[in-house]
């Protein structure tokens, strides 16, 4: 990855990556800890803090995971449209007058930076696809356990809502981040001699591949909080009351004679 790709996703990694695990460390505290003294003969709760935990790891592993994918996909179009252009190297080599430093002047292959980003982007779809399908299965799976009878009332259903907060922060804390990122990749692309002494086009083009890989990040962080957010919601509203049964109608429905 260029520079800016490599500081986007090295400074958020190591951001969220901490964070991931204090609240990983904080969800499995709650589930052992929340309605120890309650009854729970069917075990929902040991289930539950499995099923949050893998849900947990793999939804943001594949968030990520996308997002590097994207970052590379940028990259190796940027790349792929460049010019081969003159490269400089040095190569030693013994003259008339001993050991000397030669110049030599090749054609830079465009493809060598191309090859790379797609390599990586190819590394980041495919981990994307494992991690997205660990999350799908053990997501059923907690689905299941959701529909069982009594759910509610089990000591399962405080570990959902503590996945679903912690799931919401991370996402939130993921989504603060790379919304900054990519503001400031956006002010770099509208004012780039202003905010950096490097070269304006090399800075632009840089600060473009970071707009879109962050705002990936920022955009689909903010969809896992609110989609967290709506399932709570729906976790919390009062069950409908069941309809009665139907049979026939009370003497008083029928006018008097």
């Amino acid at each position: 990855m260029m520079t800016g790709e490599f500081l986007l996703f090295g400074g958020l990694f190591s951001l969220i990556s901490q964070v991931l695990v204090f609240v990983l460390v904080l969800l499995v505290a709650v589930a052992v800890a929340t309605g120890r003294g309650e009854p729970d003969p069917g075990r929902t709760r040991l289930r539950a803090t499995y099923l949050c935990t893998v849900v947990f790891l793999s939804l943001f592993a594949t968030l990520f995971s996308a997002g590097a994918a994207v970052g590379s996909l940028v990259q190796a179009i940027g790349e792929g449209g460049g010019d081969a252009g003159p490269e400089f190297e040095l190569s030693p080599r013994f003259g008339d007058d001993g050991f000397e430093i030669a110049e030599q002047f090749g054609e830079f292959d465009g493809d060598r930076g191309s090859e790379g980003a797609v390599s990586g982007m190819v590394q980041g779809v495919v981990f994307a696809l494992v991690a997205g399908g660990v999350l799908l299965y053990h997501r059923n799976k907690l689905q299941e356990l959701q529909r069982e009878p009594g759910f509610g009332d089990a000591p399962a259903a405080a570990v959902l809502h503590t996945y679903l907060y912690a799931s919401s922060i991370v996402g939130l804390i993921a989504f603060v981040v790379a919304g900054a990122i990519a503001l400031h990749a956006l002010a770099e692309v509208v004012a780039p001699g202003s905010l950096s002494t490097d070269d304006p086009d090399t800075v632009r083009e840089e600060a473009v591949r970071r707009v879109f890989t962050a705002a990936f990040v920022a955009l689909a962080s903010l969809a896992v909080v609110v989609f967290h957010q709506r399932e709570r919601e729906a976790m919390d509203a009062p069950e409908a009351p069941e309809a009665a049964p139907p049979g026939d109608p009370m003497e008083g429905d029928y006018p008097i004679a």
